[in-house]
């Protein structure tokens, strides 16, 4: 069985044969640097179902870091930065790199020409001045499938700014009746408790003010608790990616953080700790997540979702407990990922004068393929804290 295999700096695409498995993965893969040209024969859509190696059972989990650039800081414009692996060896011809700006409506974004690779990091050209995501799929050379993306700001920018307190919990600005009560238990013996509010009894849809006017105002568990840390973050980080979603996708993601929101509210109660709260909060993700239509998705939504959930430990470990929850309806998403494959590689020939967009697609929608299995036969590692 053939699969392509597309190299950095403009080579020809190369055939080579491999045998099936029982969970395949395309392996076309496209790292181009911005003078890259092909022409691809139709042989090189033979196949969706060619192979990236098995995982091995690994020692850690294969995950980037930036250098010469922050996600905390202001970074020059146009200015080169690098992306370097913690462990093991980047398979060199089987990344691809995309990058949003905060206009984009689709969900790879823009093929980012002109990185080049060693077996231990990526250099990634600079941008221009606005707030830039950047998605990176890439195998290391054990086939650890690696999936990051990284919010960076590049030159001067205009953004709204988050003001803490040294407890590391929103300033209060304008107080909402006496949070302080000999009593609790109701709203008549404690009407000052912000979970009195009418948006706190029942959290509006498409909204993201529970997390911070209601949760974290009753719980005080400042900027390291679940309702700052990832409760608000990652609904504004959804809001904020919302377009980018298809219709179907952006109905799930406000179903979905309204069911989280539900089940935050019924985990707080007058004896509820921080770590009690989180908890709960995370054991609802994978009902939330399913019972709103994950598996109905679209794989650019599952692309997305992902990329905005990121893989960190906690990240993976939701999308772990979302596709076991999910059980066997998983294997549409993984029957509509490989038909994705198809589509992208078939368009690589049909339309030569961007066949490497198209060839970068599908070799992240193969890698997003393994990286789903591995999750779910437990065979990906889980990050260091």
């Amino acid at each position: 069985m053939k699969y392509w295999t597309y190299l950095p700096g403009g080579s020809q695409p190369t055939s080579s044969s491999g045998g099936s498995t029982s969970s395949p993965t395309v392996s076309a893969s496209v790292a181009p640097s911005s003078s890259s040209s092909f022409t691809p024969s139709p042989s090189s859509i033979e196949s969706s179902s060619s192979t990236i190696s098995a995982s091995p059972s690994p020692t850690c989990a294969p995950l980037f870091s930036l250098e010469g650039a922050s996600e905390n800081a202001f970074n020059p414009a146009n200015a080169p930065f690098s992306l370097s692996l913690s462990c093991g060896t980047l398979d060199t011809a089987n990344y691809t790199v995309f990058a949003n700006d905060e206009s984009s409506t689709e969900a790879f974004g823009t093929l980012v020409q002109g990185t080049t690779a060693t077996e231990k990091s990526i250099t990634i050209p600079g941008f221009s001045p606005g707030k830039i995501s950047i998605t990176l799929a890439a195998v290391d050379t054990a086939g650890i499938p690696i999936f990051q993306s990284f919010s960076l700001l590049f030159g001067s920018v205009t953004m709204p700014v988050l003001i803490l307190d040294e407890n590391g919990a929103p300033i209060i600005v304008d107080k909402i009746g006496d949070l302080t009560c000999d009593q609790c238990g109701s709203c008549e013996t404690c009407p000052g408790d912000p979970m009195c509010q009418a948006m706190c009894k029942e959290p509006p849809l498409q909204s993201c003010a529970f997390y911070s006017e209601c949760a974290e105002a009753t719980l005080r568990c400042g900027g390291g608790g679940y309702p700052l840390r990832y409760g608000r973050k990652n609904c504004l980080a959804f809001q904020s990616d919302l377009a980018k979603y298809s219709a179907a996708g952006q109905t799930f993601i406000w179903n979905t953080m309204h069911c989280l929101q539900v089940a935050l509210r019924d985990a707080i109660n007058c004896d509820s700790t921080c770590g009690q709260v989180n908890d709960a909060a995370f054991d609802s993700h994978p009902t939330c997540y399913v019972n709103s239509g994950f598996c109905d998705l679209p794989p650019g939504d599952v692309w997305q979702l992902i990329k905005t959930v990121n893989m960190d430990l906690v990240g993976t470990q939701s999308i772990k407990q979302i596709l076991q929850t999910g059980g066997a309806c998983v294997s549409q998403i993984v029957v509509k990922i490989e038909d994705a494959i198809t589509a992208y590689l078939e368009q690589a020939v049909s339309d030569i004068a961007n066949a490497a967009v198209h060839l970068a697609k599908a070799a992240a929608m193969g890698i997003l393929k393994k990286l789903i299995q591995d999750l779910l036969d437990g065979s990906y590692p889980l990050p260091n804290v």
